[in-house]
This record gives structure tokens, sequence and C-alpha cells, in this order.
């Protein structure tokens, strides 16, 4: 089962303001100008640009023994051993879990969220 995930907590909302900061831009440039140029397209562009890889990059994949998480700008994935995870909290959104002396909270869909506490039989 595939599906997409996002960084929860402070690190999702630093990751998310990056990107906005990007959509302040070319709204600023747009309202300096008055007219649209090539500037502010350039940077219209780059947000959506940045919209895009930002959501669509970040895969997460459920197999019977492993969650494997694919990171923005890495060409591996992080595999995660369903065994292996303890402290194991399920959230509104998504869950909250420690592996290797790592602590992670990621944002699912509800299905894939549903999909991982079978699995690791959490509730």
């Amino acid at each position: 089962m595939q599906s997409y995930y996002q960084p929860g907590g402070l690190a999702g909302l630093v990751n998310l303001a990056w990107v906005l900061m990007l959509g302040l831009l070319a709204l600023t440039l747009q309202l300096e100008f008055i007219t649209f140029n090539i500037w502010t397209l350039i940077a219209t562009v780059i947000f959506v640009l940045a919209v895009l890889f930002m959501i669509l990059r970040r895969k997460v994949e459920l197999t019977n023994d492993y969650i494997h998480l694919k990171q923005i700008l890495s060409f591996n994935r992080l595999s995660i051993r369903l065994d292996g995870i303890k402290h194991v909290q399920m959230t509104k959104h998504g869950m909250i879990f420690d592996y290797n002396d790592n602590s992670y909270d990621i944002l699912l869909s509800k299905k894939m969220r549903n999909a991982i506490e079978q699995k690791t039989g959490v509730k």
C-alpha cells in the first residue's frame, strides 16, 4: 500500500513556512510592480514547483514487515521495521513513534493510518 506523508510537529511547520515564503515573495512582487512581469512569473513558478515537489516526493509504503519512507532530497528510503518501532501513538491525523533512538512524527492519510494501526496493533 502506498500513500503520501508530511512531517508533523515543528519540523513540518518550519518546512511549510519556507515554502510559503516563496509564495509570499511572488505575491509581494506582484503587488509591488502592479503589472505582471518576468520576476513575478519566475517566483510563482518556483513556488508551485516547490509545493508539488514537497507533496509528491514524500511517499510512504507499507509492506508486511516494513514502513518505507521516501524523503524529499534522498534517493534512498528510510525503512522502518514494524516490530522495531516503540512508543507508538496514533494521533488524529498521523502517528508518533520511536525507532532506533529517533523520534518520528508524521502526518498520514486516514486510510494509511488505519492500515498501519492494524499492522502494529496499536490504537
